[in-house]
């Protein structure tokens, strides 16, 4: 591979001979690894030009320091554009035909091309998107001959819809789709050879549900309740319970508030007030496309309209992170390399021009900040922000690899809105994005939650869907778009149709019968067990507090949980920021290390003798040592002790002098091992 990168940077900064160009493509289309990589390169080139144009040099080099790399430099631009243009599009043209010739790419039988689903339930058909055609060059203007562009005729404007006018949901059977899931998935591991993990103990796929739909684990009241339970349906009243809890709404909230904003508290934006929004979508199950359209066409102060604060993120430098966190989120396309060269595969519908395209849209958009005067300091200062839309007009310029500035319209879709400035560019691109014969919305929802539940996404990376990464069961990712579409984008039964799907029900045990599945080693999934996912902070704090309830000792201090939760989850993510809502958020170091940070009044709390506390009450609840640890184990894991785990506390509690200490260390035990920290 490493002659692989400097034929790299000889492509993109258009130095390429003929002879490289041959080697190039002699290496890429005979190695799939090398493949994989150029595609990779070519995102990274474009996200390293957008970034050192908004970052100072010295930023970058500190944080390459701080992650131990070597800083990287963009490479300068090519002087030759015409060349350079023929060489990415003949390296794309040739993965054009790897991508469409694979079969199958990575497992034995697992079919790339999209195939009609035919399943026990008939879904409407909804016409494919359109594919946008690069038919050449637009109008150019010379950096020393500015002249302004002719302006084309307007087009006929629809009328403005900030909120889509809801479709007419067709008829699905929940059961039938989830046995059409279920078919769909069967069919994969029979043309893959593996047969799945068997289906998950109660014990563990109870955990695993409250996790993913609550938030945080189910408390020992309600894992002694469902192992109790005799009924043969009795994890589907577990699904609707847990549907109907507030912290169903809660938990959505606030996994679309770190992907549409990130974790950090320093941007100047109303954070609390854009989860209450997505908490009430949520809570009332309002479709996705309301959800989305009112996001992107938001106006407002920012701490008066809770939707405005998604663009209050990200509107600067000439609103191109708006763009891309964009297209990113609600369309899971990776568009920031296109803002500066062509995307590598021309199927995947990225140029220059489109991405200046959307971003037309936005440039309309600007923020104002809201100011008061301060008798303490004798100044104004800014109390909000809010989001406007001016009357601008006309095309947005942009320069071209060679020099050159061109003209780009509002375009999406290859759908024109009118250029005026009459026109509410935002809220005819939320109408456009959101619209029936508009699929990109449904299948990326599709993904994003599929991923959220299963650790991959049938597309992965998550964000970045399109031909040239293939889906993992591409029968599934339609069947499950188009019922998206047919039930008017509806959250709540996406959400019930893969959490009532076989797959969701299994262990996450491995066997010899499906060890074949390992995405780790860059195969596609197979969904034949469950991943094991790492818990986020906010799961991991929540948790400890429904299996501790440290948070009831001491109510005069616990009053204020809310800041002690925001204060603790600001140290234990290490936040790594970008204009492209690149959160990057990793533990500090081991478990043990986390919980080590958190060893303050909260955990002394959570493993004292305090009354009101979990520990408290098992201490003093009668039956022998053996029903006080199988007690503290279900609280803290949701299952009963090994027997090795009882053989190894016995020698703790023979010197316990009849004491609650030796219970508190056996439940931190619990609590600082890795079991907590993941979902299985």
């Amino acid at each position: 591979m490493q002659s692989l990168f400097p034929l790299l940077d000889a492509l993109c900064d258009g130095s390429l001979t003929a002879d490289q160009l041959a080697q190039l493509e002699k290496l890429v289309l005979e190695d799939p690894q090398a493949r994989q990589l150029y595609v990779e390169y070519m995102h990274l080139h474009g996200t390293l030009a957008w970034d050192a144009s908004l970052t100072d040099p010295a930023t970058l080099v500190s944080i390459a320091e701080r992650s131990g790399e070597q800083p990287l430099v963009p490479t300068t631009r090519p002087r030759s554009y015409a060349r350079w243009v023929a060489v990415v599009v003949s390296m794309a043209a040739a993965l054009a035909l790897i991508v469409t010739s694979m079969n199958p790419p990575a497992k034995p039988g697992v079919a790339v091309a999209p195939v009609v689903p035919t399943g026990p339930e008939p879904i409407a058909e909804v016409a494919p998107p359109a594919v946008v055609v690069d038919n050449g060059p637009i109008p150019t203007l010379k950096l020393d001959r500015p002249l302004e562009p002719q302006k084309p005729a307007p087009a006929a404007v629809v009328a403005v819809s900030p909120e889509p006018k809801p479709l007419a949901p067709t008829a699905i059977n929940d059961a039938e789709l989830v046995r059409q899931i279920d078919s769909l998935m069967e069919k994969v591991w029979v043309d893959a050879g593996v047969t799945p993990s068997p289906v998950a103990e109660d014990s563990e796929w109870l955990r695993r549900v409250y996790l993913d739909l609550a938030g945080h684990i189910p408390d020992s009241d309600a894992v002694n309740r469902f192992l109790a339970d005799t009924r043969a349906d009795k994890r589907k009243h577990v699904i609707n319970e847990l549907i109907a809890l507030p912290d169903y709404s809660r938990n959505l909230a606030t996994i679309w508030t770190n992907l549409l904003v990130g974790r950090a508290s320093t941007r100047p934006i109303n954070r609390d007030l854009l989860a209450k929004f997505l908490r009430e979508q949520f809570r009332h199950n309002r479709p996705w496309t309301e959800t989305v359209a009112r996001l992107v066409s938001a106006e407002g102060d920012g701490n008066e309209v809770g939707e405005a604060n998604f663009l209050l993120a990200h509107l600067n430098n000439e609103a191109v992170p708006a763009t891309a966190v964009t297209a990113r989120i609600f369309l899971c396309q990776q568009v920031q390399c296109t803002q500066c060269h062509k995307h590598p595969d021309p199927q995947h519908g990225g140029s220059m021009a489109q991405f200046w395209e959307l971003n037309s849209f936005f440039q309309q958009a600007d923020i104002v900040e809201n100011r008061k005067y301060n008798p303490a300091t004798g100044h104004n200062e800014v109390v909000s922000r809010s989001l406007v839309d001016r009357e601008v007009g006309g095309p947005t310029y942009y320069e071209d690899l060679n020099g050159v500035m061109r003209v780009a319209y509002p375009k999406f879709a290859g759908q024109e809105v009118s250029p005026e400035g009459t026109t509410k560019r935002r809220q005819e691109l939320a109408r456009l994005m959101t619209s029936q014969d508009q699929r990109e919305v449904a299948a990326a929802l599709v993904n994003r939650t599929w991923a959220y539940f299963f650790g991959l996404g049938l597309v992965n990376p998550i964000d970045d869907m399109g031909p040239h990464s293939p889906s993992a069961n591409p029968e599934l990712l339609e069947a499950l778009t188009k019922a998206v579409i047919a039930t008017n984008f509806n959250v709540e039964r996406l959400n019930r149709w893969i959490v009532s799907s076989r797959a969701y029900h299994l262990s996450s045990t491995q066997t010899a019968k499906n060890e074949a599945d390992q995405p780790v080693d860059g195969e596609l999934p197979l969904f034949s067990r469950m991943y094991i996912k790492p818990l986020s902070a906010e799961q991991l704090f929540d948790s400890l507090l429904v299996a501790t309830a440290a948070d009831r000792a001491g109510a005069s201090y616990w009053e204020q949980v809310d800041d002690q939760r925001r204060e603790w989850l600001s140290q234990f993510y290490q936040i790594l920021e970008n204009e492209e809502n690149g959160d990057a958020s990793t533990f500090g170091g081991t478990f043990s290390q986390t919980l080590m940070m958190m060893n303050g009044d909260l955990v002394r709390s959570a493993i004292s003798d305090a009354p009101g506390t979990v520990l408290h009450k098992i201490v003093r609840t009668s039956g022998d040592e053996q029903d006080r640890i199988r007690h503290l184990c279900r609280a803290a894991l949701g299952r009963d002790p090994k027997p090795k785990e009882l053989a190894a506390f016995q020698p703790v509690l023979r010197h316990s002098n009849a004491t609650a200490e030796p219970y508190g260390d056996i439940f931190w035990a619990y609590l600082n091992s890795s079991e907590f920290a993941i979902n299985h």
